[in-house]
């Protein structure tokens, strides 16, 4: 049986590119473009951290899922196109998911 080495790369740490309060981090999307952004890569959080991190993450996309949710349900049988309101309530459920997972 032959033994298969994976290829895998692991993700990357974050990249800080906008904080609520600092604004955008100037340096960051240069940096991104140039491929120089590695020495700007946040560290890797510590469990506890990254846990509170995902607690909070998944909160804030069942808060967007169930706002789109209830836009949708607005517009469900209303005339007119409903790919705007359905769009948004596929990006908030996809994304929701996303978070989930990653919690699990």
């Amino acid at each position: 049986m032959a033994h298969i080495k994976s290829t895998a790369v692991e993700p990357p740490h974050p990249l800080l590119i906008w904080d609520a309060s600092a604004g955008a981090a100037a340096a960051a999307l240069p940096a991104l473009a140039a491929g120089t952004a590695q020495s700007l890569r946040l560290p890797e959080p510590a469990p506890a951290q990254l846990a509170c991190r995902l607690e909070a993450e998944l909160s804030v996309s069942l808060q967007a899922l169930e706002s789109t949710t209830a836009a949708y349900e607005q517009r469900r049988f209303s005339p007119g196109k409903r790919e705007a309101v359905a769009d948004a309530l596929w990006h908030a459920s996809a994304g929701y998911l996303d978070v989930l997972v990653a919690a699990r």
